[in-house]
């Protein structure tokens, strides 16, 4: 992610402003520069508590850099940012200044903040309203699933290919009402989906198209993902700004300074992956994951999602030892 789109999708949660199209963009910078502008202007005299409070922002908008901008990552800063705007603007009243022009300036500045306001609850009632639906349909999708398979109490699982699922260990142990039921997630294999995990594009996770291919290489089993819908199929491993790679050291995911090569493999907390095409929007379209012998016995059973009726389904697992 470049700096400047960093900034417009920052700025565009700090000010509940949604964005669609490049008008959006241009709109959304003028303004920030309206703001900032009047926020020096209006802080003049009083700049160290201006950058006090600029500073205390940044500081507290951390967990935003390290995922993604989101309200529930950036909460922190809204107090500051309401108490900057609230004092910016007692500020600037007590100006020395044209009286009509002060007038409209705050006019402009109060219909500002409702217009947020309203945005900002519209768009709490949509969400409570979408989580709900959601819910019930995230409920459902797994309620089929169990209802259609049947396995044995010995089974493990490896899940891949799905839709971004948290927990998805406990869901299997809740249906299967076993807690010793083991699940391996490749999450680096996620379907994209536009808006989830910072996903930016237009990728959906039914009515579109894509190719498994069981696939043995250096030695390891593993399958490879062929997206036949490129601009609405992909898979997406990125889940912050910055592209991540595998840490053997440190056990964990780690930031990198690039995007991750096309046609080298990379490793991956269950082995190894090569990606052989990624989209300009950055999600995979081509990619090969191999998984250490390990995770893999007699009772192991592949779970994916059907991109195209949109559910999951087992994939029969074809054995090349």
């Amino acid at each position: 992610m470049n700096f400047l789109n960093f900034i417009v999708r920052f700025s565009s949660e700090f000010l509940n402003f949604s964005i669609h199209t490049n008008l959006d963009k241009l709109l959304l910078l003028a303004l920030v520069i309206f703001i900032f502008s009047f926020l020096i202007y209006a802080y003049k005299n009083n700049l160290k508590i201006f950058v006090g409070l600029f500073i205390s922002s940044v500081l507290f908008s951390w967990p935003g850099v390290v995922a993604y901008p989101n309200p529930r990552y950036i909460n922190a800063v809204y107090p500051i940012l309401i108490f900057t705007f609230i004092y910016g603007i007692y500020l600037f009243s007590k100006k020395n200044i044209n009286k009509y022009f002060k007038n409209i300036i705050i006019l402009i500045l109060f219909a500002l903040i409702l217009l947020s306001i309203k945005v900002g609850f519209y768009k709490n009632l949509s969400g409570i309203k979408n989580n709900a639906k959601n819910s019930l349909i995230y409920k459902s999708k797994f309620e089929k699933f169990f209802k259609e398979n049947k396995f044995p109490e010995k089974t493990n699982f490896i899940v891949f290919g799905i839709p971004f699922v948290s927990d998805v260990q406990y869901i299997f142990q809740m249906f299967l009402k076993n807690l010793n039921t083991r699940v391996a997630h490749i999450r680096h294999s996620s379907l994209a989906k536009f808006g989830s995990m910072g996903c930016r594009g237009n990728c959906r996770i039914k009515d579109v198209k894509c190719k498994f291919t069981w696939v043995k290489e250096n030695g390891n089993i593993g399958f490879r993902l062929t997206s036949l819908d490129p601009e609405h199929c992909g898979w997406w491993i990125g889940f912050s700004h910055f592209p991540l790679k595998w840490s053997e050291n440190e056990r964990a995911y780690v930031w990198m300074a690039k995007e991750l090569e096309l046609g080298v493999w990379h490793k991956y907390s269950m082995g190894e992956f090569k990606i052989h095409s990624r989209s300009e929007l950055g999600h995979l379209t081509d990619v090969t994951y191999l998984i250490d012998d390990k995770w893999i016995d007699e009772n192991t059973v592949f779970v994916s999602w059907d991109s195209w009726n949109g559910k999951y389904s087992v994939v029969k697992f074809i054995n090349y030892l």
